[in-house]
């Protein structure tokens, strides 16, 4: 059955932070997928997945919790889903995460979850979890969204990435001009398929959410750019040194190129 359009996503970027501010929980029994013990708040958390049990819960705000789970499977976990109530639930896709260490949730490790309550929380529950070899196990309704929404991204990174070719190759002293002519690119990127095909809520969100990243990055760049001012410090030896604004600029762009093109391929 078709999920109802009123329901609410809350997609944890790893990109930008490192744990999820989102709904609420409060009840958990250690080692157990079963929630039992109960503090504060009137508002459980449990997991369906008796491989991926919440383990602690702790309390850190008159009406926020941080929740650790475990995986104990064999496999790598690149995306798990919680539901918060019936109609809102909550992604962890690790896959985008910026640092190595961050893209997925390994065999044996464990991960924090953030989470607020409001009036309209209910129990937080692990629905859902994709593994590193493409299988699924739990909410397959949940993690196919979760897919759709990584292949607009994908879409759109491919579209932009073989632009970076251009920019890379330019001399800074001229890469500004360059610039401008990808960020007008980037702005102008489609949210649409290039077949045409229908385009899902799931799939528009990873096409903006893409076009975004880009332009974030190229904004990051054109600082560089304009900061003429040259870094001077000393090392530990107690030796002079000095980064110019080109030596901080080629630094940037190779950072965002590998950034923007490893995105591409995990995706």
């Amino acid at each position: 059955m078709k999920r109802l359009k009123a329901k609410q996503v809350f997609r944890c970027v790893l990109v930008l932070l490192p744990l999820c501010m989102a709904v609420s929980i409060s009840a958990f029994k250690v080692g157990s997928s079963k929630a039992s013990a109960t503090i504060q708040l009137d508002v459980k958390a449990r997991s369906l997945l008796p491989k991926l049990p919440i383990t602690s819960i702790k309390q850190i705000g008159s009406r926020t919790f941080e929740a650790t789970y475990r995986s104990d499977y064999e496999k790598d976990i690149t995306a798990v889903v919680f539901s918060a109530s019936p109609l809102r639930f909550i992604r962890r896709d690790y896959i985008v995460a910026e640092q190595d260490k961050d893209q997925k949730l390994r065999s044996g490790a464990s991960d924090n979850l953030l989470h607020t309550v409001d009036p309209l929380s209910g129990d937080v529950v692990i629905t859902g979890a994709l593994f590193s070899d493409g299988t699924i196990e739990g909410d397959k309704a949940e993690i196919k969204e979760l897919l759709e929404e990584r292949r607009g991204m994908k879409i759109q990174f491919a579209r932009f990435n073989p632009r970076l070719q251009s920019l890379g190759a330019a001399d800074p002293s001229t890469m500004m001009k360059e610039l401008n002519g990808i960020k007008e690119f980037a702005a102008s990127l489609p949210i649409a398929t290039d077949d045409g095909s229908p385009v899902s809520e799931d799939l528009e969100h990873g096409l903006r959410t893409a076009q975004n990243s880009i332009l974030n990055s190229l904004s990051k760049l054109e600082g560089e750019l304009l900061n003429d001012k040259v870094d001077k410090f000393y090392s530990r030896d107690g030796t002079a040194l000095s980064v110019t604004r080109d030596q901080r600029v080629r630094e940037t762009f190779t950072a965002i190129e590998k950034d923007l093109k490893g995105l591409e391929h995990r995706l």
